[in-house]
């Protein structure tokens, strides 16, 4: 497996995770949980933006990982 086919499946696990963490949040009633489910998904959000950077830069330089 190469690197930008292991980056694209671990986009695709935290994508869902982030999905996840946002489904909490909205079903939360703990105004505390919510508001830290929000900010796990802040910075899923953040990490995912990261990595489609990097795996842009990846395809780039060797477009015969698209």
């Amino acid at each position: 497996m190469t690197v930008a086919a292991k980056l694209q499946q671990t986009i695709g696990a935290l994508t869902g995770a982030q999905a996840s963490v946002e489904m909490m949040a909205l079903q939360s009633k703990d105004p505390v949980a919510k508001e830290k489910y929000l900010e796990a998904a802040l910075e899923l959000n953040r990490t995912l933006y990261s990595l489609n950077q990097r795996l842009a830069d990846i395809e780039k330089e060797e477009p015969q990982y698209r």
